[in-house]
């Protein structure tokens, strides 16, 4: 297997090699209500995977490029469904 699919540097040692592979980040905002109090709230995160030579695209076997990954990421990051909940009223 060719490990260095992916790989933005590479770093050779007499006994290892060391791969450093790109990583691929998407962040996420979203607003909604309360449901307890109906104030308006914010929500974010930031999805984040590697192109490397294991994560493959399970139609094609192949490992995923870049711009299949960001699309993966992309499709959870519209299923991602935060609580809304204030602080206060979760007590």
């Amino acid at each position: 297997m060719d490990w260095s699919h992916g790989a933005h540097s590479v770093t050779q040692t007499r006994d290892s090699v060391s791969y450093r592979y790109t990583e691929v980040r998407h962040p996420v905002t979203k607003r909604g209500n309360c449901p307890a109090c109906g104030k308006r709230r914010t929500r974010s995160t930031t999805l984040a995977n590697t192109v490397n030579p294991l994560n493959k695209n399970p139609e094609t076997g192949l490992p995923r490029t870049e711009s299949e990954v960001a699309a993966v990421l992309a499709a959870k990051a519209e299923a991602w469904t935060p609580d809304f909940t204030c602080r206060d009223c979760m007590s």
